[in-house]
């Protein structure tokens, strides 16, 4: 995540899997994120990280209440998932299970 500018990366070659919503885990791998590590969220299928519902919503127009297309992104989500990459994976099925061992390794 770093480098381009000199900034020292500690973490860096360390991948980290969060399994987690709301307020701690991803408030851990943004900043994790931030000292280098490759942070990766991973997401319910077809409703992600409860979050994604919370408003105010950014939009190409400014903000609103609430999301009135698919364009409009939670600012609270983003403020959360800043450096963060993320996946949905059903850890219940076992092909999901074993994509999220493949990526621990």
């Amino acid at each position: 995540m770093a480098d381009d500018n000199n900034v020292m990366a500690p973490l860096s070659g360390i991948r980290v899997l969060g399994v987690t919503v709301y307020l701690a885990g991803p408030f851990t791998l943004v900043n994790l994120a931030r000292l280098g590590a490759e942070s990766i969220k991973v997401e319910v299928p077809r409703f992600g990280d409860p979050t994604r519902g919370n408003g105010p919503f950014a939009s190409p127009d400014g903000y609103s209440a609430t999301p009135e297309t698919d364009k409009h992104l939670s600012t609270r989500f983003m403020k959360r998932s800043q450096g963060v990459k993320s996946i949905t994976l059903n850890l219940k099925h076992p092909e999901g299970r074993q994509m999220f061992l493949d990526m621990a390794e």
